[in-house]
């Protein structure tokens, strides 16, 4: 019982130091409420490094974060431009350049950087291409972490002259 009574004391007598605290705490100037305004909040204060960080440097981002490029080539057998069911892809017989690099199409690009451009230069392997792709040249910009392109790049055998477009009268 006695115990009990402890309790209930120890209880009332925190809770009215705690709010005895707020209501009896000494006046905060002005000044002090502008730097309490200023200072950013826990959460927002820039975390510390971890020992890596300390001694190696920080971590590359993954691939993941960054953009993706997928490319893939087909012929074309209309020359709308378009993939239409049917029209087969082709492998190994075009090569396009991104940031300088060239990749046999079919090709998959990790690692394109946030908030930047890359032109994707096409054209027919060398010396056994077969195929031309329609459209040279292609622009991608990177607008969101994890952003995936899928470029369909229409081509036509070397040996057929480029389709003409018809204007519609």
């Amino acid at each position: 019982m006695l115990l009990k009574k402890m309790l209930m004391v120890s209880v009332a007598a925190a809770a009215f130091f705690a709010f005895a605290g707020d209501v009896w705490a000494a006046p905060v100037t002005r000044s002090e409420r502008m730097i309490r305004r200023q200072r950013p909040a826990q959460s927002e204060r820039r975390p510390r490094g971890n020992l890596y960080e300390t001694f190696l440097g920080k971590a590359p981002r993954m691939p993941t974060e960054r953009g993706l490029l997928i490319i893939y080539a087909f012929h074309d057998r209309n020359g709308n431009l378009q993939r239409d069911p049917g029209e087969e892809s082709l492998r190994r017989e075009i090569v396009c350049s991104v940031d300088n690099i060239s990749y046999m199409v079919p090709a998959f690009i990790p690692g394109l950087a946030l908030n930047q451009g890359y032109s994707v230069n096409c054209g027919p392997t060398i010396p056994s291409g077969r195929f031309k792709p329609l459209s040279s040249e292609e622009e991608v910009f990177v607008v969101r972490r994890g952003q995936v392109f899928e470029l369909n790049i229409p081509c036509q055998p070397l040996s057929a002259s480029s389709p003409r477009k018809v204007s519609p009268e």
